[in-house]
């Protein structure tokens, strides 16, 4: 699944330049083709793309789906040194 990133999705329904460009020149998506759009905080936007305007990808908001950030998992292990003294 191709995800593109928009900061402030309430007010602005565009994709950055740099997003447009990805879109538009490497994955070649065209009018009326399914993006999915998130806002970095667990909420994904399937969206189609509605115009191009100026090399500019705007879109229309289809459904809204919030995914729970996982926790993350974390080990961490330490090797002693030869030294016991060195270590702190």
């Amino acid at each position: 699944m191709q995800l593109f990133y928009v900061e402030n999705l309430k007010k602005n329904s565009q994709l950055s330049q740099e997003e447009s460009n990805h879109c538009l020149l490497v994955l070649r998506k065209k009018i009326n083709e399914k993006i999915y759009v998130t806002d970095g905080h667990g909420t994904i936007y399937s969206t189609i793309i509605s115009n191009i305007d100026n090399k500019i990808v705007q879109f229309k908001n289809l459904s809204k789906k919030y995914i729970k950030p996982k926790e993350p998992k974390v080990h961490i292990a330490i090797a002693l040194t030869k030294n016991r003294t060195r270590f702190e």
